[in-house]
């Protein structure tokens, strides 16, 4: 049976910033055969999300009738991005065998009216490649909050296609729900804590494409000293704290506390990054960044409370001294408008 679906006809092509994995889930919808069956080889999500290993590239070029280079421009890797900016979760060896490496999974997200959208638009919905980055997490188009799960069941599963009358649809993989949802925000609406996310985001995400953005005041650096300073912050707040905390103090400036990862106690200690999270943490760490790099302004919007429930200087003084010591010789390479955004919360910026 492998063997005979591996001879059938690919007559969809990709949208353009379609994912791998979406455009191989329209195929095995629109001819109805497991996802396991169209390929007589077999296929990882890594491999259909992130990066084609050099074994499976060609058999897939071979399959979908495109050449190498397109297939991969279908995924992640084909961003040049940093894979500590990935949309993919370490997962913790089993505990019977400490000794392993950890492994990693792609983590889906979308945003529920991009893909109604796509729906009564063209009659198909479809994943985009862009979605597979840790931001952003709100839609740049909508201005909401992106998911990464089914609403119905909680279920965190790569969602599947059904094929309709007019194209397919995504659907939960174990509930069967449509993901799709009908919703006309507009950015007079949006909350202002919102917009300023949506601005640190966007700033964000041209920084990763070494682009500049004078949208957000810290991004007016210069993307390499704006990306340099965020990645430093996050550093920061993804500190372990000692020995016998079961949280992490990711927000410990504004008192929210996450439940810390329990491979960080075994070896070999991966400590997390931002595409670890669920995007609902992940979306308070950047938050949580967009705080500290946007300065007083931004903070008071953010929070009226902010500026009176932590100083950065004072926070660093709680760090063990190695972490105070390593945090302090990044910061030597900060341009001084991202230390004063930062540091003095009393400025006018």
């Amino acid at each position: 049976m492998r063997a005979a679906c591996t001879n059938l006809p690919v007559v969809l092509r990709p949208y353009e910033g379609e994912l791998l994995y979406s455009w191989h889930a329209r195929i095995t919808a629109l001819y109805r055969i497991p996802p396991g069956e169209l390929f007589k080889f077999s296929a990882s999500l890594w491999d259909l999300c992130v990066a084609p290993s050099t074994t499976v590239l060609p058999l897939l070029a071979e399959m979908t009738r495109l050449s190498s280079d397109a297939v991969q421009q279908l995924t992640i890797s084909a961003s040049g991005i940093a894979q500590a900016w990935w949309n993919i979760r370490q997962l913790t060896p089993d505990p019977l065998s400490p000794n392993m490496e950890y492994s990693y999974q792609p983590a889906v997200k979308f945003c529920r009216i991009c893909l109604w959208h796509d729906s009564v638009s063209q009659g198909t919905e479809f994943l985009r490649t862009e979605w597979m980055l840790c931001v952003p997490t709100l839609c740049p188009i909508h201005a909401v909050p992106m998911e990464d799960h089914c609403e119905l069941c909680g279920s965190f599963h790569f969602p599947t296609f059904v094929k309709t009358s007019r194209g397919f649809r995504l659907i939960c993989a174990d509930c069967s729900r449509p993901l799709a949802a009908p919703g006309f925000p507009c950015m007079s609406s949006v909350a202002p804590e919102l917009r300023i996310l949506q601005a640190f985001e966007l700033a964000l995400s041209r920084a990763l494409n070494q682009r500049w953005s004078f949208q957000f005041p810290g991004a007016a650096a210069g993307p390499q000293f704006f990306l340099r300073t965020v990645e430093d912050l996050l550093w920061l707040l993804l500190i372990q704290p000692g020995e016998h905390f079961e949280y992490l103090f990711v927000h410990w400036l504004n008192r929210t506390l996450i439940p810390m990862p329990y491979r960080l106690y075994r070896y070999p200690r991966a400590r997390p990054w931002l595409g670890d999270f669920s995007i609902k943490i992940r979306r308070g760490l950047v938050a949580h960044l967009a705080a500290l790099v946007g300065g007083t302004t931004v903070r008071q919007q953010l929070s009226p409370h902010f500026l009176n429930r932590y100083s950065l200087g004072q926070a660093l003084t709680a760090l063990r001294p190695a972490d105070a010591k390593e945090f302090r010789r990044r910061l030597a390479s900060w341009p001084q408008m991202l230390k004063t955004l930062v540091f003095e919360p009393q400025s006018t910026h």
